[in-house]
């Protein structure tokens, strides 16, 4: 959980979420690797929150996921970023056109 502050200074606070009933209030969740056999739950569950899911689960873009961190090639010293404009769209999120040139879209 990455709590952003609307000062200028941009304070972020990490918490480590036990349960997706503490994601209310969050901006950012990230889902770790650890979580891959409980994705399709976490995602529903968070379903309907104002808040960005991240992970850097293989196909997590595609599979209902708003941005993935992909490493491109074997050695991992290559990342591209996966967006789900679609996903996203239906949280009520938007991405910053920065961003969304740097990223490829992906669809579900």
């Amino acid at each position: 959980q990455l709590n952003q502050a609307s000062a200028p200074d941009q304070q972020v606070e990490l918490v480590f979420l036990s349960a997706t009933e503490q994601a209310p209030g969050c901006n950012y969740v990230f889902i770790s690797q650890s979580e891959r056999r409980r994705l399709g739950s976490i995602l529903r569950q968070l379903d309907g929150l104002p808040l960005v899911t991240i992970s850097d689960l293989r196909g997590f873009a595609r599979n209902g996921g708003m941005v993935e961190f992909a490493l491109t090639n074997e050695q991992g010293s290559q990342l591209n970023i996966l967006i789900n404009r679609e996903t996203a769209s239906r949280q009520g999120i938007t991405f910053n056109a920065q961003l969304l040139r740097l990223a490829t879209l992906v669809n579900e």
